[in-house]
């Protein structure tokens, strides 16, 4: 009996020291993750990783516009393991960074930019990113001739200088003019009919009418000469501008003020580095656009190792940064009324480069500078 009872507490010292040493370690060693208690690091690692291809997944979808494969989940887990130190916003930082460093989105980032305004052209509205995305999705991006599969370039819409024109006015004063200069004629005749007969009333209810008739018409006339008058100053005026936005750094800063002469063109064509003024090539957009024009008419125009090419010949942009590229690959030669525009940031700036080339048509102005 002693026996059977020594060999019972012998084997729960012996559970005690085997499971207490275990229970304490669990106890004491945990981690807590999105609201999970991990006590093994292998299984709080296993779910860092499957959060991070599932991260990483959504930039290739963001991005590349599609799924990652099974070798590329190997690589980025091989190339970043996850550790204590670093868990997962370490990661995905690292295989953010190096997926849009990369040639694949490049590619992609300027074949949208091209095809968004060859869309724009042809279809007047910009097109969607879903419109983008299955383009891409497709494939058509990674070919040279991707642009060729889209809706062929056509000018079936610009967008015109919304303004008022003064000359019906001008037409109507002048009729106007006409018709109480008649008037005023009728009235004299009238008046030397009554000297003559000075007994018809009728004829003096005549004058008076005739009387106050042309010189009202005489008045609404004037009026509008004086408003035609006033349209005609006001156009020969600079326009103010108020700039909103860095897409003409260093040249322009945000909330400076200049004028856009809107006569000059009418005397002389665009020059290359030009400052305008132009319409919005964007549909729904109101405020106007400032670049400085770089392509002209006729020119073969190719953008590709950050610099510009106008007809195979690199051009020097002095009012560039000194760091500044011009990021894209683009080639395109300019119809008889066509003009490349680029913003100076050419970083920040949405110009030629997303919404195709404008017309003589889309210029305000040149800008007056301080």
């Amino acid at each position: 009996m002693k026996t059977q009872i020594g060999r019972i507490l012998g084997l729960l010292l012996l559970l005690l020291f085997i499971v207490l040493p275990n229970f304490s370690y669990a106890q004491s060693y945990y981690w807590t993750y999105k609201g999970q208690t991990y006590y093994k690091f292998d299984d709080l690692k296993s779910a860092w990783q499957s959060d991070i291809l599932n991260e990483t997944n959504t930039i290739y979808q963001q991005t590349l516009m599609r799924d990652m494969t099974e070798e590329e989940k190997t690589y980025w887990l091989d190339k970043y393991p996850v550790s204590e130190s670093t868990g997962t916003s370490y990661n995905t930082r690292n295989i953010y960074d190096e997926i849009v460093a990369g040639d694949e989105y490049s590619q992609l980032t300027t074949w949208r930019k091209q095809a968004t305004g060859i869309l724009l052209r042809a279809n007047c509205k910009r097109p969607t990113d879903e419109e983008l995305n299955n383009l891409a999705k497709n494939g058509q991006w990674q070919t040279t001739n991707a642009i060729s599969s889209l809706t062929p370039y056509e000018q079936s819409c610009h967008h015109s200088q919304s303004t008022v024109t003064y000359y019906p006015i001008l037409l109507i004063s002048l009729g106007l003019l006409l018709v109480a200069f008649i008037l005023f004629l009728l009235t004299r005749r009238l008046r030397r009919k009554i000297k003559v007969e000075d007994h018809q009333a009728g004829l003096k209810v005549g004058v008076f009418i005739f009387g106050i008739l042309w010189r009202l018409i005489a008045l609404v006339s004037i009026m509008g000469l004086a408003v035609f008058g006033y349209s005609v100053y006001q156009t020969l005026q600079p326009k103010p501008y108020l700039i909103s936005g860095e897409s003409m750094l260093p040249t322009l800063t945000n909330n400076e003020n200049i004028q856009a002469d809107t006569q000059i063109y009418n005397n002389t064509s665009p020059a290359r580095g030009d400052i305008i003024v132009l319409t919005p090539p964007v549909e729904n957009e109101t405020d106007a656009y400032i670049k400085r024009i770089i392509g002209l008419p006729g020119e073969t125009i190719e953008i590709s190792d950050g610099k510009v090419y106008i007809n195979n010949e690199a051009i020097t942009e002095p009012y560039l940064m000194a760091q500044d590229r011009t990021y894209g690959d683009l080639i395109i030669t300019l119809k008889a009324d066509e003009y490349l525009v680029l913003g100076d940031n050419r970083e920040e700036s949405g110009d030629s480069r997303e919404f195709g080339p404008i017309l003589f048509s889309d210029i305000i102005g040149e800008a007056i500078l301080p």
